[in-house]
């Protein structure tokens, strides 16, 4: 009883309300106001459909708000998606442009100091970039290849600070040498033409450090951030492998989901099997009944002819035909008490057909105006919201980045013409000649665009990992989409079952109404047979031959007598003898007919055991006739001499009897005249009964047209759920079309990039003539210096483009998170669709398994809620909550009450009179 006593009270109220979101746990039973009297299997079916409908009402507006929470979810998710697209592109443009500084330093380097680096450098222009080769690579290639560049950047780094220290070793000889030539010159007077020469030279030198001190910087800079985006590429692979390994688990996750799916259609189908064979099992049972029924009226319309073809019925008024004609008036009372039950159940499931049909209304037209509201959705309206707003912002976006893309392509078209005019400056022997720290550089150079292009191939290797996934997920939306078609054509059959087991009981109903006629006729015609009663034999002789002629009669043939036996003793022998015969042959015909209404109803116990008694009576009945005749007929053969003696007596009796007789003839025709009246009664009666039939009847085929009409209703809902599972698969299109549009700006991209590549070999040729500028530092002594500076630069440049790489490496991570994140988003609505179906299903089994709560437990949930009630409510008052406390008794009011005492000034607790102050009244929260 504990338990049963925390029963939530306004279990109906939470399920009216729309709004409020449905509990995941409800209380098993209902209020009591919602539970009308259920007399039979079909009324609780009824009133828990209606319980039903009330729940799928508050899932459904659940279902919507969901809907609406993952559009502007998908919303949000596109707008990142182009700008992850938009700072993709432009780190792309920016990697490109390092790639190409390098490698022109690089070069530099190389001509200068040759290093065994060389091939390194060499193989930059055979292999592909990195970028481009990262969607065609798996994960842990990735990651090995991001590794092997950050230890040949650190390499080419240890290389670099080793070309610093040969540099400043030959930057001491040459300062020696330098000291030597200046004290050799102070001896020597200076010449015309050897001094313009070398202020020709000198001023050439001059202009040569100041272009090579400005490419130094740039350089410098450059290998400090390619460092850091090495570093940020490890991370960012790191993160990348546990998002795939997280992918994989979600991926097995929803496999294993759509199996348990699988297994429960399977379970599904198994029930629908079932239903179909207790569906066959339940025809073959109609159909004996159907059969038995047959029967009963062919014999029933037997005996209506038998009845109209016997012009008059015989009655006595002995004991035996009394108790026979109670019995038979109890009988009629019981049926006609059994109609009118059946009337009112009737009445009563009309009415719960009529509120089904009415609630089943309500929630089409809120379906209606919810598709009229998105069908109403004007253009302006779309164009108003705020995620086409951030669409127009990222267009714009786009459009500025492509803009700075384009200035800068033109600040290097200039540069390049800038290092043209330089170029022409040189003599072509000058460009013969290479310095071999150029050349070191060229290798350096080389060996990092190789780096560079493994980046790209590891890019283009994860893009293809998420096309693999994404292809995944599509197969796995597909199986999705599936389901909900194979759980409708499941619903259909339950439903086809559920409408014939209703069909089912509807027939059975006929059957029992059917039932119940025919026992009022069998009850009437045990009161004609009851009024037949025998007249005993003058001979014993000759029952025997009687008994071999009755079949040979006809009912036509037959007269009856109402006379008693003292009155036949008058009679002759031959006319008693005759009119005994008859009445014999009556009753036999009578008992055979009731032997033959009885055989039908031997294989049901429980319901005719009235009828099995009334015909162990009967055959008592017969017995105790047949035994009254043979002794009638022992007297008769005893007194035969004395009627022969009497013989002469009786002659002159004759014509006294005569009168006696006319007198007999007028009193049987008054008899034959009341017989007629009473069969006219009865056929009144029996025209009575046709009408109720019949009225039962038309009843019955209202009944059927409403539970057609709902069963149509409950067709137009599931329709609606179909036009709901539409309106999904348009989503999920929607959602397609996003990603084709996502490989449209990949085709993009990959436009782009064949441009860079454009760009890359016409830089090429200008690092060709580069090398013409590095043959000209060669033959000065001031290069050195240069060189050193160029190296610091160098290192500055590789920190910056490791810098870039990670940035970008972030960049990459957030675009796939953004898009996991859409995709398992997408996964969590499919899965609650396919929890929503699931719970419809259960709870249907529920229905089917639900048991009545009984009256009795009922009645103990209201005491206990109205005991519960009292102890919350206020003492004085007994309508207000406790909120106040008196600290000095400790007893509990509502805050109305003492304030009455308190300007009443009442200083006394009602309970127990102590003395308290406004002081000691506290606020209590119960």
């Amino acid at each position: 009883m504990a338990k049963r006593s925390g029963v939530s009270v306004d279990s109906e109220n939470i399920n009216d309300d729309s709004d409020t979101p449905v509990s995941k746990k409800r209380s098993r039973y209902m209020h009591i106001d919602a539970m009308p009297c259920l007399s039979s299997v079909n009324d609780v079916e009824i009133f828990l459909l209606k319980v039903q409908n009330k729940r799928l009402f508050g899932r459904l507006n659940q279902n919507r708000r969901i809907e609406d929470e993952l559009r502007k979810k998908i919303d949000n998710l596109e707008s990142h998606r182009i700008k992850d697209d938009a700072l993709l592109s432009l780190m792309s443009a920016y990697l490109y442009q390092i790639q190409e500084e390098l490698v022109m330093l690089m070069k530099r380097v190389s001509q200068t100091f040759p290093s065994p680096s060389h091939q390194s450098i060499s193989s930059i222009e055979t292999e592909e970039s990195i970028l481009r080769l990262c969607p065609n690579m798996k994960r842990n290639i990735i990651d090995d290849r991001l590794r092997e560049a950050f230890e040949r950047c650190t390499n080419m780094i240890r290389q670099i600070v080793g070309i610093n220290s040969c540099i400043d070793k030959k930057l001491e000889q040459v300062n020696s040498e330098t000291k030597s030539n200046a004290f050799h010159n102070e001896r020597t007077p200076p010449c015309s033409s050897s001094s313009f020469q070398s202020f020709s030279s000198e001023s050439r030198t001059e202009f040569d450090e100041a272009n090579l001190l400005k490419e130094s910087n740039t350089f410098h800079e450059k290998p400090l951030h390619l460092q850091k985006c090495l570093q940020e590429l490890e991370t960012k692979n790191r993160e990348l492998s546990i998002q795939n390994k997280v992918l994989q688990n979600e991926i097995a996750l929803s496999e294993n989901r759509l199996q348990q799916a699988c297994v429960r259609v399977k379970d599904l189908e198994d029930e629908t099997e079932k239903l179909l064979v207790r569906e066959e099992q339940t025809n073959s049972r109609i159909a004996e009944v159907n059969a038995q029924l047959r029967q009963a009226a062919s014999k029933k319309s037997t005996v209506g002819k038998q009845l109209q073809q016997q012009p008059s019925t015989s009655t006595i008024r002995n004991g035996p035909t009394d108790d026979g004609s109670r019995r038979g008036d109890s009988n009629v009372q019981r049926s006609v008490a059994e109609n009118s039950e059946y009337e009112a159940l009737a009445e009563q499931r009309l009415k719960e057909i009529n509120t089904l049909t009415e609630q089943n209304k309500q929630s089409q037209r809120t379906i209606q105006m919810l598709r009229s509201k998105l069908e109403n959705l004007d253009v302006d309206m779309v164009k108003q919201s705020p995620t086409y707003r951030n669409l127009e912002v990222q267009f714009k976006l786009h459009l500025r980045n492509s803009i700075q893309l384009k200035t800068i392509h033109g600040i290097v078209m200039t540069e390049q013409a800038k290092v043209d005019n330089n170029m022409s400056l040189t003599t072509e022997e000058q460009r013969t000649k290479k310095s071999p720290v150029a050349e070191q550089f060229e290798q350096n150079w080389r060996v990092l665009k190789v780096e560079e292009e493994r980046l790209i191939a590891k890019q283009r290797r994860i893009e293809i990992d998420e096309e693999y996934l994404r292809m995944k997920l599509r197969a796995l939306d597909g199986r999705m989409q599936q389901m909900p078609n194979i759980m409708s054509v499941a619903e259909s059959k339950l439903q086809k079952a559920k409408h014939e087991q209703k069909l089912l009981k509807l027939k059975m109903s006929d059957v029992q109404a059917e039932l119940n006629f025919t026992r009022e006729e069998l009850e009437r015609l045990r009161r004609l047979i009851s009024s037949s009663v025998v007249v005993p034999l003058s001979n014993a002789d000759d029952v025997e031959s009687t008994l071999e002629k009755e079949e040979s009669l006809e009912p036509g043939e037959i007269d009856e007598s109402d006379e008693d036996d003292e009155k036949l003793k008058d009679k002759t022998l031959d006319e008693q003898v005759v009119e005994l015969k008859k009445q014999l042959r009556l009753s036999k015909r009578a008992i055979a007919r009731c032997h033959a209404a009885m055989d039908v109803y031997k294989t049901k116990s429980a319901e005719n055991d009235d009828i099995t008694v009334t015909t162990k009576k009967l055959r008592m009945e017969n017995s105790f006739l047949r035994a009254h005749i043979r002794r009638m007929a022992k007297k008769i053969g005893v007194d035969r001499l004395e009627f022969i003696k009497l013989a002469d007596d009786m002659l002159s009796k004759q014509e006294v009897e005569i009168a006696l007789l006319k007198t007999k003839l007028e009193n049987k025709e008054g008899n034959m005249s009341t017989l007629y009246e009473e069969i006219g009664t009865t056929g009144d009666a029996l025209d009575q009964a046709l009408s109720k039939n019949k009225t039962l009847a038309d009843l019955i085929s209202e009944k059927d047209n409403a539970m057609l009409r709902m069963m149509e209703k409950q067709l137009a809902t599931s329709q609606q759920m179909r036009s709901l599972e539409g309106e999904k698969k348009e989503l999920a299109e929607m959602v397609r079309t996003l990603e084709r549009q996502l490989q449209v700006q990949d085709a993009d991209k990959e436009q782009l990039l064949k441009k860079l590549s454009f760009v890359e070999s016409n830089l090429f040729r200008v690092v060709r003539e580069g090398q013409r500028v590095n043959e000209l530092i060669a033959n000065h002594r001031n290069e050195y210096v240069e060189l050193q500076s160029n190296l610091l630069t160098s290192t500055q440049t590789v920190k910056k483009l490791e810098l870039s790489l990670e940035t970008t490496r972030q960049d990459l991570t957030k675009h796939i998170e953004l898009l996991e994140n859409a995709q398992t988003e997408a996964n969590r609505f499919r899965n609650t669709i396919g929890q929503l179906e699931k719970k419809l299903r259960r709870a249907y089994r529920g229905a089917e398994n639900m048991k009545e709560t009984t009256v009795v437990d009922l009645q103990i949930r209201e005491e206990q809620i109205f005991a519960l009630k009292q102890k919350v409510l206020c003492a004085l008052c007994k309508l207000n909550q406790l909120n106040r406390v008196l600290l000095k008794c400790g007893h509990l009011f509502c805050h109305i009450c003492i304030e009455k005492l308190l300007k009443q000034r009442q200083r006394k607790c009602p309970s127990c009179m102590a003395l308290f102050s406004q002081q000691d009244v506290k606020n209590v929260y119960i």
